[in-house]
């Protein structure tokens, strides 16, 4: 398992212009789940996102809103057929601005934006690190001393550091991702403090590993994600067949329903469960709209390669119209 801490900057750049995407962090949540991450996400990193998201937002706002979308043609250009459509195309791309801005406001009000989105759920997911008055301390003291990382007149750096020397395993390596300068090695931009890294590596005795963007940790450590998707898929199918009881059959089938891509050999799975897990075929019985129809959904477009006899059964069970395959007619055939 991998032991990450990830600095507020690298959050915030979700809300501005950044070489970062939102499919990274959406990864981050599947692999903590999968149990191949723990995040550390401190009190303190907490605060500094909800304090300065709006900040992030209003900036990145303001440069979208601004700047000069008329274009600008010579008049020797005219009677040119490019030159006209130059300014159709200007026309429409200041409508579909001006919409999406629209979008975009409302969304903002909300906190629904798809960052907004990912970040509770991931914050959601990780257990709070609550700093005490020991680390508060700590921090005080590394100001005083004058020693890094933080800036005049502020801790929040300083009590990440601390958190992290107290919570992290002694013998566990951290992988910290931040653009905070406070940070970095003065001398080389990429690489990591050396104070600070001598210290971790005094006082917890193993290694830290530095990355300055969440994209390069992943193209670093996970250059083959969507083998981890299939990961977690098969393992909600996993929960699925061994679903305990009729709550657990429908919420697990939910997690299922929202997914739109898997392979034969998956929806097989899901066949044979429904049709020999009684807590899933039964709990149909009682809502049918939860199960049913759910699994129909599900298995749709594959009606004519899972296995038929336990496609015929799964049918019959969940009172689904039986699409014909070339079986139906070599029964008819025989008899």
């Amino acid at each position: 398992m991998i032991h990450l801490f990830i600095d507020t900057n690298i959050y915030l750049s979700f809300y501005h212009f950044s070489k970062e995407d939102l499919e990274s962090l959406e990864n981050l949540s599947k692999l903590i789940n999968l149990g191949k991450i723990k995040l550390y996400i401190p009190e303190q990193v907490r605060y500094e996102f909800f304090r300065n998201r709006e900040n992030k937002i209003k900036d990145a706002l303001n440069r979208l809103e601004g700047g000069d979308n008329s274009v600008q043609i010579p008049l020797f250009c005219e009677g040119y057929t490019e030159a006209k459509e130059l300014q159709e195309v200007a026309k429409k791309f200041k409508i579909k601005k001006e919409v999406l801005i629209a979008k975009v406001k409302s969304e903002i009000s909300k906190n629904s934006l798809k960052a907004d989105n990912i970040i509770k759920e991931l914050f959601e997911l990780v257990p709070c690190g609550d700093f005490d008055s020991e680390i508060l301390q700590r921090a005080h003291n590394r100001a005083d001393l004058g020693n890094p990382p933080g800036k005049k007149n502020s801790l929040g750096d300083a009590i990440n550091w601390e958190y992290l020397l107290l919570t992290v395993d002694d013998c566990k390596d951290l992988y910290f991702i931040s653009e905070d300068s406070d940070y970095k090695s003065v001398l080389k931009d990429d690489q990591f403090s050396p104070f600070l890294l001598s210290e971790w590596k005094n006082k917890k005795n193993t290694s830290l590993i530095y990355f300055n963007a969440l994209y390069k940790f992943f193209k670093s450590h996970f250059p083959d994600i969507k083998f981890i998707e299939e990961e977690i898929k098969d393992a909600k199918i996993l929960a699925f067949e061994e679903s305990p009881n009729f709550d657990a059959a429908r919420a697990r089938l939910e997690v299922l329903y929202k997914i739109n891509d898997f392979s034969l050999e998956q929806i097989n799975r899901i066949v044979n469960a429904s049709i020999n897990n009684g807590q899933i075929y039964r709990a149909h019985y009682y809502s049918p709209e939860l199960i049913g129809l759910k699994l129909e959904s599900i298995i749709s477009g594959y009606e004519g390669k899972i296995d038929f006899d336990n496609y015929r059964l799964f049918c019959n069970l969940f009172g689904i119209s039986r699409r014909p395959r070339i079986e139906d007619l070599l029964d008819d055939t025989l008899n």
